[in-house]
């Protein structure tokens, strides 16, 4: 960073230019989502450089290293501040998992019952069955009402889920014929699983 005149005997001129000194920060994801700016992007001394994290459809992020150590990461963007050497920033992305919640009132079950924890896309099979004397009343998936049925498919799950059995007691018809001369009490009735009724 010098340069000598020697033996001085005519004028002279020097003249010297200066940059900036640039450094690369290596930027990486994996197949789950990217990275942006990606690949080796180039900052100046003493600049600021934001990456930001895109997860695929159905992803989310997983973890981010910065120099080949684990780094906290917010509203999935990272800064490098200040930048006085060359980085490496990689991240990876994991699939979105959701839960899925079931519950029945008595008389019956559901399998399997309580929470399930699923993956973004995936599905979930349910067995209703009532117990004797007992049927279905509604089925609900987060408070809407779905078909009754006694097998429950939840296809592409792609949020949280609540799944809600009601059974009722089963009811019979008792129906009445009375011929003349006389009568019989009460009418046609419906009668529970069980019960007993008088004419």
């Amino acid at each position: 960073s010098s340069y000598t005149f020697e033996a001085v005997s005519q004028n002279h001129t020097i003249e010297v230019i200066f940059t900036k000194i640039t450094y690369t920060i290596t930027a990486t994801a994996d197949e789950n989502g990217r990275i942006s700016p990606n690949g080796e992007v180039v900052a100046e001394y003493g600049t600021s450089k934001t990456f930001e994290f895109i997860p695929n459809d159905g992803y989310m992020l997983d973890e981010v290293k910065v120099d080949g150590v684990v780094v906290e990461v917010s509203d999935n963007k990272y800064m490098f501040e200040n930048i006085t050497q060359e980085h490496t920033i990689t991240v990876t992305f994991k699939i979105q998992t959701f839960t899925v919640t079931a519950n029945c009132t008595f008389g019956g079950a559901i399998n399997p019952s309580g929470e399930a924890i699923v993956e973004y896309g995936s599905s979930k099979t349910y067995t209703i069955t009532p117990m004797q004397g007992y049927e279905i009343a509604s089925i609900k998936i987060n408070n809407k009402e779905v078909e009754k049925t006694t097998t429950l498919v939840l296809e592409n799950i792609t949020e949280n889920k609540a799944v809600e059995v009601e059974f009722v007691k089963t009811k019979y018809t008792i129906t009445v014929v009375c011929g003349e001369g006389g009568t019989i009490t009460p009418q046609t009735q419906q009668v529970e699983f069980g019960s007993s009724i008088t004419f």
